[in-house]
């Protein structure tokens, strides 16, 4: 049955239990049961809640409020499930709704995520820990994206936020990326498959930064790490580049249009 926003005391819950409803909810909630967001308001869950039989968010907007909101269920996310909190969030994400990450702390999802409604990070930094983690739908990150996992992250990155390759695995950025908030390697490889890999703006690569790809690459290259050309094509760099770790070209062709384009 629905429950009002403010109900004083602890919750058990061995049954569903629907909010439908806005406003902060921060009763503890425990039990097998599932919990519900349903209706258009905002509603924000701010307990210490330990439930096992999940979260279906079917409406509206359901804010998390601290990493341990959710319970230990899967959730269900087709409308909109904002995280305004650090840490690291292992429940598992699915649904045709929108993740947000807002506020200015360092969150973590660690989940093999399947969610289809996109990523927005508003505020302080998302970090994935798996190539999964965000589901398949694109990103617009406004704040500062980490990626600290391996793999191939085919997502679409769009907006004004950085994004960051943490970690000593190898990654592969394999979608065609708008981004402008510039690129740090700080660990690691990243690998970017397409010339659009990288967004437009500058790239400090303090680890190493291979080009498997062809075409024209304008970002300018910073730091201390090396930059690798891969592959079979024909690669320009034609930026003001200043990186120090030296090049390696161990494939294809690498055409430096810029006296400073090798560092």
């Amino acid at each position: 049955p629905p429950a009002p926003a403010r109900a004083p005391g602890a919750v058990t819950d061995q049954a569903p239990r629907e909010l439908n409803t806005g406003g902060d909810f921060d009763n503890a909630i425990s039990g097998s049961g599932q919990v519900v967001k349903s209706g258009d308001k905002t509603l924000t869950l701010s307990g210490a809640n330990s439930y096992s039989g999940g979260t279906l968010i079917s409406d509206g907007t359901l804010i998390a409020g601290r990493v341990d909101v959710l319970g230990s269920g899967d959730v269900t996310d087709n409308a909109t499930l904002e995280m305004n909190t650090g840490g690291t969030f292992s429940n598992t994400i699915s649904g045709s709704g929108q993740v947000v990450k807002s506020g200015d702390k360092t969150l973590t999802l660690s989940g093999v995520n399947t969610y289809i409604g996109g990523t927005l990070i508003s505020g302080g930094t998302l970090v994935a820990s798996n190539v999964e983690a965000l589901g398949t739908g694109d990103v617009t990150n406004n704040a500062t994206l980490e990626l600290n996992t391996s793999g191939d992250f085919d997502n679409a990155i769009s907006g004004s936020g950085k994004v960051e390759k943490s970690g000593d695995d190898a990654l592969t950025l394999s979608g065609s990326n708008t981004y402008t908030g510039g690129t740090l390697i700080s660990g690691g490889t990243l690998v970017a498959s397409n010339v659009e890999a990288l967004g437009t703006g500058d790239v400090t690569d303090n680890a190493t930064l291979a080009l498997n790809a062809g075409g024209d690459f304008t970002n300018n290259i910073g730091g201390t790490g090396r930059v690798e050309k891969s592959g079979d094509k024909t690669l320009t760099l034609s930026g003001s580049n200043t990186y120090t770790g030296g090049t390696l070209i161990s494939g294809g062709t690498l055409v430096a249009n810029d006296v400073n384009a090798l560092g």
